[in-house]
């Protein structure tokens, strides 16, 4: 595996441990935070079965349905997280009632701002993301072959 694809490769879970760590902290549903960790789990897994093809014949079909599971779990998180605004406002509640009982100023936060930061946080993600789809499909698109 080349030099970059390991330092992706860390970068990238420390992004999704930091991610995880963070959304805990604002009451996610556990089932959410386990499809993400499972999902980033897969990813990860199949980046690397792009410079070791060994690890994606270990698994056989499971490397297919695993990159379906993924995407499909990323497109339903997505549309969850970023279209839903009863999902973003309870979340928003929750992380300014967290700060009122904290010692920290509570600060206000327009709907337009929440916007903006929901999408700008959608292409950091998808932007993050797009090396361990891309490698990870082509790990399994060998594999068929």
């Amino acid at each position: 595996m080349p030099a970059w694809a390991t330092i992706y490769l860390l970068l990238y879970f420390l992004t999704v441990v930091g991610g995880a760590w963070y959304v805990s902290r604002l009451n996610f549903a556990t089932h959410l935070l386990a499809m993400d960790a499972l999902s980033s789990v897969i990813l990860a897994y199949l980046f690397c079965g792009y410079w070791i093809p060994q690890i994606v014949e270990t698994i056989g079909w499971g490397a297919p349905i695993g990159l379906v599971v993924a995407l499909g779990w990323t497109i339903y998180s997505w549309k969850k997280v970023y279209t839903d605004p009863k999902f973003l406002s309870r979340v928003m509640e929750e992380e300014e009632a967290r700060r009122d009982h904290s010692t920290e100023e509570s600060s206000e936060i327009t709907t337009e701002q929440l916007h903006s930061a929901t999408r700008a946080s959608l292409w950091v993600t998808a932007f993050c993301n797009l090396p361990a789809y891309v490698f990870g499909a082509l790990a399994v698109w060998k594999w068929l072959q």
